[in-house]
């Protein structure tokens, strides 16, 4: 009896742990389990990336010797420009293109002297396409119109430029007005530096070559005796400033200036 009850307990002790250990196991929460790992999905390209956003910038600068006024450019995703620039001739620009064209003996001293009359404080409007090659580096090229609102100038400077006489039959110094137009081809390459997300110096060389130029002089008084001679004088002084500026008017531009990214 007495080694029975005891194999019965010790049995009991075996069994018990067991089930207790089943019981708690039973009765413990189970754990969810994790959803199974998604793939990364492949980024989309950012609409904000460099080579998807249009960019434009605000400006001013000079370019040297043409003009100096403000400057838009217009960039679109595939990196091809439009640039418009609006300005003005100051007169010691047209000294600088006047030294070089008496320098190389294209004109003298008085021809030089009355295109600085003509050309200073024009209006100057340049417009180009082009294209941003690598980083800030880009090429442009385009068309520029040098416009004059009006210059006076005396009948003995005209004289003496030309070569065409002044009608004999009137004396003394008599006022003419001038107006000219240029119209240049112009090629320019370049390099934008940022010097922050918004603010960039634009630093550029090139060349401006005048293809056509529309002059007209007309007297600012009347001679009924002479008019006829005195318009023929000033339309033979036209022909020979055309010709003056289309043979010498082109000059090598070095541009510099700062912008303000618009977005």
């Amino acid at each position: 009896m007495t080694t029975l009850g005891g194999r019965v307990l010790l049995l009991a002790l075996l069994v018990l742990p067991r089930a207790a250990s089943s019981d708690d196991i039973a009765g413990a929460p189970v754990p969810a389990l994790a959803p199974p790992s998604q793939p990364a999905a492949a980024s989309a390209p950012s609409s904000t990336s460099e080579g998807s956003r249009w960019h434009a910038t605000l400006g001013a600068g000079t370019d040297f010797p043409i003009a100096a006024g403000g400057r838009f450019v217009l960039e679109t995703p595939f990196r091809a420009r439009l640039s418009t620039s609006l300005g003005f001739m100051p007169g010691p620009y047209v000294d600088a293109i006047n030294a070089t064209v008496v320098g190389v003996g294209g004109y003298d001293e008085q021809t030089a002297d009355l295109v600085k009359t003509v050309l200073q404080s024009s209006l100057v409007w340049r417009t180009h396409v082009g294209i941003r090659a690598w980083r800030g580096l880009y090429v442009e090229a385009g068309y520029g119109l040098v416009t004059l609102g009006g210059a006076a100038a005396g009948s003995e400077l005209i004289a003496a430029v030309t070569g065409r006489p002044f009608p004999t039959s009137v004396a003394g110094t008599l006022p003419f007005r001038i107006d000219a137009t240029l119209h240049m081809a112009d090629v320019e390459v370049g390099y934008d530096f940022h010097l922050s997300p918004r603010w960039q110096i634009r630093t550029a060389v090139g060349g401006a070559f005048t293809l056509a130029a529309s002059t007209r002089i007309e007297p600012e008084f009347q001679l009924a005796p002479a008019q006829a001679q005195v318009n023929q004088f000033a339309r033979e002084a036209e022909a020979y400033l055309d010709d003056v500026f289309t043979s010498y008017a082109f000059t090598p531009v070095v541009s510099v200036s700062v912008a303000y990214a618009l977005f």
